[in-house]
């Protein structure tokens, strides 16, 4: 097993997230979407490297995570370790989109209960998600909601009604 990363640049909450769960550096599981995508997304590193981009107050929030490219027998990691700027972007919104699937299924049952703050709180804690990073988090759940909240969809006691048990 070859250990060839490759960086990419996250939000703080989803870096602690993820290193809490796969690790430093990140190491997904074999099989898995994020080895897939990671396989699809690299390719052979440019014969002129690309000059570096200015640094944007953006790029002042966001904390570097290495990823462990996977290895394969069409795409060596040796070879083929270089993620574009597009490619990062698409990487790093499929890592955001499983972030989000976990948050919202593990907080759901929080509306009916009526203790989200605590329960936020609770989930942030068991994840790796520092107390610095849980209003990140926190806000991004209450954000969730109120998308599905102006579709029409209303879970929770606030709207009068609680979700089937």
């Amino acid at each position: 097993m070859k250990n060839v990363t490759a960086t990419i640049y996250l939000p703080r909450y989803l870096e602690q997230y993820l290193r809490h769960h796969y690790g430093r550096p990140a190491r997904f599981p074999a099989r898995s979407m994020e080895n897939e995508l990671l396989r699809r997304l690299t390719t052979r590193p440019p014969a002129q490297p690309a000059a570096p981009a200015a640094a944007d107050e953006c790029a002042a929030r966001l904390t570097a995570l290495d990823v462990v490219l996977p290895d394969d027998d069409l795409h060596r990691p040796e070879y083929f370790c270089y993620l574009g700027r597009s490619a990062r972007r698409r990487f790093c919104l499929a890592l955001e989109a499983t972030f989000r699937v976990h948050l919202w299924s593990d907080c759901l049952p929080l509306i009916v209960a009526g203790n989200i703050n605590q329960g936020l709180d609770e989930w942030c804690a068991s994840n790796g998600i520092s107390l610095d990073s849980r209003e990140a988090v926190r806000q991004k759940f209450y954000r969730l909601r109120r998308t599905y909240a102006t579709m029409g969809i209303r879970f929770g006691r606030k709207y009068g009604k609680s979700l089937p048990r």
